[in-house]
């Protein structure tokens, strides 16, 4: 009988200690089985391919961007002509004979550019891998690489080098026109939790893809008879050398109103997009969580203009004076 209350389950119990409780009763962490809550899993299946469409691909895409910008970057940064002595200030005749860098500066813009349209995609569009996607994104990079190519003269011939420059800036603009478009093909409206919010983005897609089209021939109209032109002003040499420089002034202000619409018609985008969320977007386009009754106030304690953005964070750990 002693010997049956020993080994009863209440005495085998108190004489184990915790540490062999734990160890016996609790799963080792490497036994825990994740199958059901790994993202992305490792089983071949609708969640991994959910995971790949949504977050991998995108990656991929801007990756690839990056790099061929990289290159064209690295293409102009190389070409930029440098005055005959470094250690000095350029003078104002170099200057003038490489029109004060506006190629340069123009093209270091269009990099800007077509950077940030694609860092927009990837995280809006919903791309594809088709041949027809990246062979378009290797041609806008290449009409870049020629460009900068072409303008990477002394700066002597660099006046003779603005007719192909013209055409290269402007297939560009044609490759960039066609990318809009082809968003038009490729999204629908089940893409996006609203229809206001489809036919907003199809608009804004077609209305710049039209905008890039027009504004590509042109450049390539005008490139082709550049040499004309100045051929035929060639009798009044004053106004054939101002020329190069209205081409250039043109541009910069194009690419700056190219700016200016795009984030004027990105911010109510993103308002109907984050619409009904806890989210806000500033007047900076800076996304931030919304404050629920949050009223700004001044050194004084004074509330601020209703101009003021009130959902801006502010610090309530210093009391006002």
């Amino acid at each position: 009988m002693s010997e049956q209350l020993r080994n009863s389950p209440s005495n085998l119990l108190s004489s184990l200690t915790n540490a062999e409780i734990t160890r016996q009763t609790l799963p080792q962490p490497d036994k825990i089985i994740i199958e059901d809550y790994g993202t992305p899993p490792l089983t071949m299946g609708p969640r991994r391919l959910h995971y790949y469409y949504s977050a991998v691909l995108p990656q991929v895409h801007l990756t690839l961007i990056s790099i061929l910008q990289g290159i064209a970057f690295g293409v102009l940064l190389l070409g930029i002509p440098l005055p005959p002595d470094t250690s000095r200030l350029p003078s104002f005749e170099f200057c003038l004979q490489v029109y004060f860098y506006l190629p340069y500066i123009i093209s270091s813009l269009g990099i800007l550019i077509v950077w940030k349209q694609f860092v927009y995609a990837s995280a809006y569009a919903n791309w594809p891998i088709s041949t027809l996607q990246i062979g378009l994104i290797y041609l806008i990079a290449v009409g870049e690489i020629v460009a900068y190519r072409v303008i990477s003269v002394p700066p002597t011939k660099l006046s003779g080098t603005l007719s192909v420059w013209l055409i290269c800036v402007g297939f560009v603009l044609i490759v960039g026109g066609c990318i809009r478009l082809n968003n038009l093909r490729l999204q629908s409206s089940e893409d996006f939790r609203s229809l206001t919010l489809a036919k907003f983005s199809n608009r804004h897609q077609l209305l710049n893809g039209i905008l890039y089209l027009s504004a590509g021939l042109a450049l390539i109209t005008f490139g082709l008879w550049y040499n004309q032109v100045v051929n035929m002003l060639k009798n009044w040499p004053q106004i054939a050398s101002l020329i190069p420089w209205t081409v250039y002034v043109s541009l910069l202000t194009m690419l700056c109103l190219f700016l200016l619409l795009d984030a004027r018609s990105r911010q109510p985008f993103l308002r109907e997009l984050i619409k009904g969320s806890g989210l806000v977007i500033s007047s900076q386009g800076v996304m931030r969580y919304k404050k629920e009754g949050v009223m700004l106030v001044d050194q004084y304690g004074k509330p601020m203009s209703p101009k003021a953005d009130l959902f801006m964070q502010h610090r309530t750990d210093r009391p006002t004076v």
